[in-house]
């Protein structure tokens, strides 16, 4: 959740790169791979107290001194890069440093590798906007989210990968041709690769696997549903009459009547005037989406079911590019940011296919075991037309208000867009 005080990673319950055991482990090992790997570049003729006067007391000891600072600073600053670079794809970054680092993203390749160098050079100082460093603490200003926080480590293996592969192939060639630069060039490799390796594995202990696993089992759940989906539409009257004639519990009180439960509509993604107040950044100008779970036995699976289902809605907002949640609304549900893609017209019609996606990816068929409900509050679609255009006497124009894209609807539009809806989205119920 995004407040006035934003909470960051340190405070979720965790740092990027630790100031204990990691960050001490950060400088051993980048100082052991500079001045151990100094005795690949020994003389022959040297040995005994000469062969540690030539790597501590010679011109040996400049280099393999900057090969540690090169070790340790690259570390941190690829590690960090992965975090800050993912939080600003996902849009997770602060508000007040998103704008600038989307428009630094979206520059031509020149723009954007001299930010990335710049990016590179600041950050184990400390002196890069979106990056915080508190001793040996770094953390991007960001709200948690388990993709960000996945993607440090992802980044340092993948420099792990590329670096101790290149290591070995230029010590091995250096050291059979006997080509002194070729070696020091394999123990720059060598240093580098070392970091990455160990913030691979010690860094944001736990983050990459969690999110791999989590990402893993919703795509084989997806995939399940997928071999067996049919077209919604078709079960459309069938689940219109299952909602009208039957319910989810039925119970027999003393005298014989029978009390019925109702079908839980739950609130999971919310918007208009619910969010507007709290979070002004929310793009999502229709009030309410629901998910109503058809194959609850009972009233408290159906909760379970629903409280699953929002979390992975949430998870699937926080991992997409353009994509944020800001916080819940004033009845339960998530506020997301969300940036439309192009074929969209609002970004609500995105927010409606990660619904379906929740659904697949926790288990459930679309329209069979779980469909979605709308309440969109379109009177004050209708009143924020009329305020906006100074029309008092409008009917049949509506005025999606929230973020930067406003769009003008017209009664025939709007049947329209739910119409195609109904079509690709299991929408069962329309409120208003």
């Amino acid at each position: 959740m995004i407040t006035k005080q934003p909470m960051v990673f340190r405070k979720a319950g965790y740092t990027l790169l630790h100031s204990g055991h990691v960050i001490a482990n950060h400088i051993l090992v980048s100082f052991h791979a500079a001045f151990i790997s100094s005795l690949l570049n020994i003389p022959s003729e040297l040995y005994g107290p000469d062969v540690l006067k030539f790597v501590f007391t010679s011109y040996e000891t400049v280099i393999s001194a900057f090969f540690w600072l090169v070790g340790f600073h690259t570390g941190i600053a690829i590690h960090e890069m992965g975090h800050y670079l993912r939080a600003v794809k996902l849009n997770a970054l602060k508000e007040n440093l998103l704008p600038e680092a989307k428009k630094n993203a979206a520059k031509n390749f020149p723009g954007r590798f001299l930010w990335y160098v710049k990016m590179f050079f600041k950050i184990p100082y400390g002196r890069f906007r979106g990056v915080k460093k508190e001793g040996l603490t770094y953390y991007p200003e960001a709200p948690f989210n388990l993709s960000v926080a996945a993607a440090g480590p992802q980044i340092s293996g993948r420099l792990a990968l590329i670096m101790l592969p290149a290591a070995l192939v230029l010590l091995i060639f250096g050291l059979t041709r006997h080509l002194d630069l070729i070696i020091y060039v394999g123990r720059l490799c060598l240093g580098i690769g070392a970091v990455g390796l160990l913030d691979f594995l010690l860094a944001d202990p736990g983050k990459l696997k969690e999110f791999m696993k989590q990402e893993k089992i919703a795509q084989k759940r997806a995939q399940k549903i997928r071999s067996s989906e049919k077209q919604w539409i078709n079960r459309a009257g069938k689940i219109k009459e299952k909602l009208r004639k039957e319910r989810m519990q039925e119970i027999t009180i003393p005298g014989g009547d029978i009390l019925c439960a109702p079908w839980q509509f739950r609130n999971c993604g919310m918007g208009g005037r619910h969010t507007e107040k709290e979070y002004p950044e929310s793009n999502i100008s229709m009030q309410e989406m629901m998910f109503v779970p058809l194959c609850a036995q009972d009233y408290e699976e159906a909760q379970m079911i629903t409280i699953e289902l929002q979390t992975r809605l949430k998870q699937i907002i926080e991992k997409a590019e353009g994509a944020r949640v800001m916080g819940i609304g004033l009845e339960g549900g998530l506020a997301p940011y969300i940036t439309k893609e192009s074929k969209d017209i609002i970004p609500e019609q995105r927010m409606w296919r990660m619904a379906v996606q929740a659904i697949k990816d926790i288990g459930y068929v679309p329209g069979e075991d779980v469909v979605i409900a709308f309440d969109p509050a379109l009177s004050e679609l209708s009143n924020a037309y009329r305020k906006e255009f100074k029309e008092e006497e409008s009917i049949g124009n509506y005025y999606f208000w929230r973020g930067e894209e406003k769009v003008v609807a017209s009664r025939d539009q709007l049947l329209e867009l739910y119409k195609k809806a109904v079509e690709e989205i299991p929408i069962i119920s329309i409120e208003d």
